[in-house]
C-alpha cells in the first residue's frame, strides 16, 4: 500500500553532519572489558565471524556512545531555543543503560518545548520522522538522527555500516521546501529476493516521481548504489542519480541519504528544482522525499 503525504507547510532551515572517520582514534586502544564482554557474548552467539579482540577494535576505533555523537552535532548548531525534538536512533549502544535523549536535553545548547525519541524504524526512520514533525511543531524545531555501529560489519547488500549524526533544522517559512513523503511495505524482502525488491521500488519511484517537478536529482540509500548502476546501464531506472563522493563504500543507515544530501548541496552553486530522497531498510520498508531547492 502507497501511503502519500503531501506536506503542507516544512522547510529545512540546515542540516550538519558529523561522519566518523575509523583510523582516527586508533591512539585510543584502551581495553575496557566490562562493557565488551556481554556484547560480545550477545554478538558471538548469533554470529561466530568475528574474534573479541576485533570486536573490541571496532568499539574503541569510534566515539564511546552514541550520546557523544549526538552531542558533538548538536554543538555545531547555536545555542537557540526549539519548539520539537526529535531524537532517532536505530542502532543499540554498548553502553546499554545509556539514555541518549536524557543526556541530550542535558547537556546540548539547545532548549525545548516538546520533545520525542523513536527507534527501531532502521534506515527510514530520518524520512518517517519528518512525517512525525509535520503534525507537531509549530515554529523552529529538531531532527537529530544518530547511528552507532557496534562493530564495522558488512551488511547484507555488500556496503560496510558507519556511524554517524545528522542535525536537521525546520521552520515553517523559508529554506528547502519538504513537498511530498510516500512510504510503503514491499511484498519481498530484499535481502531474500533482490530482484523483485528492486522492481517494487523503481515501481514506487515511478508513481512518486510523477509527484515531482520534471527536472530532479534522485539520492538513494548508498547500500542500493552497485544494484542501481547496473539497473541504470540497462536503461531500467533513471540516469539522475547522485552518488556521494565521500564515503562511497559506507552507508550509514537512516542518516544515509542526508549526507548525500548536503554533500549534493555543497557541490553545486544550481541545482534541479526537486531532489527525491529514496531510503530503505532493505527487507520489506522503502520511504521516499522529495525537497524543492
Amino acid at each position: 500500500m502507497f501511503n502519500l503525504m503531501k506536506v503542507e507547510s516544512m522547510y529545512i532551515n540546515s542540516i550538519r553532519d558529523l561522519v566518523i572517520n575509523l583510523s582516527e582514534n586508533e591512539s585510543k586502544y584502551i581495553v575496557i572489558n566490562k562493557f565488551v564482554k556481554p556484547l560480545y557474548k550477545v554478538e558471538n552467539y548469533y554470529n561466530e565471524s568475528i574474534s573479541q579482540e576485533n570486536f573490541s577494535l571496532n568499539l574503541l576505533y569510534s566515539r564511546d556512545t552514541s550520546a557523544d555523537l549526538a552531542l558533538e552535532v548538536t554543538n555545531k548548531f547555536p545555542k537557540k531555543r526549539y519548539h520539537y525534538f526529535l531524537y532517532a536512533q536505530n542502532q543499540p549502544d554498548y553502553k546499554s543503560l545509556n539514555s541518549p535523549l536524557a543526556f541530550i536535553l542535558e547537556k546540548s545548547n539547545f532548549e525545548f518545548d516538546e520533545f520525542i525519541g523513536i527507534t527501531h524504524l532502521d534506515n527510514v526512520s530520518s524520512i518517517e520522522s519528518l512525517k512525525l514533525m509535520e503534525f507537531n511543531f509549530q515554529y523552529d524545531s529538531f531532527i537529530l538522527i544518530v547511528e552507532k555501529v557496534l562493530n564495522n560489519i558488512v551488511s547484507p547488500y555488500g556496503m560496510k555500516l558507519g556511524s554517524a549524526a545528522v542535525g536537521i533544522e525546520l521552520n515553517k517559512n523559508q529554506g528547502l521546501k519538504v513537498k511530498n513523503i510516500m512510504s510503503y511495505t514491499t511484498t519481498v524482502d530484499g535481502t531474500s529476493s533482490v530482484n523483485v525488491f528492486l522492481d517494487e521500488l523503481i515501481d514506487g519511484y515511478k508513481r512518486f516521481s510523477d509527484e515531482s517537478s520534471p527536472s530532479h536529482k534522485v539520492i538513494v540509500q548508498n547500500s542500493l548504489k552497485g544494484y542501481i548502476e547496473s539497473l541504470r546501464q540497462s536503461k531500467t531506472f533513471i540516469n539522475n542519480i547522485y552518488f556521494r563522493k565521500g564515503y562511497n563504500n559506507m552507508d550509514f543507515q537512516s542518516a544515509d541519504v542526508w549526507i548525500t544530501l548536503k554533500e549534493l548541496l555543497n557541490k553545486y552553486q544550481s541545482l534541479p528544482q526537486d531532489v527525491i530522497l529514496i531510503s530503505t531498510n532493505f527487507h520489506h520498508k522503502v520511504c521516499f522525499c522529495s525537497i524543492r531547492i
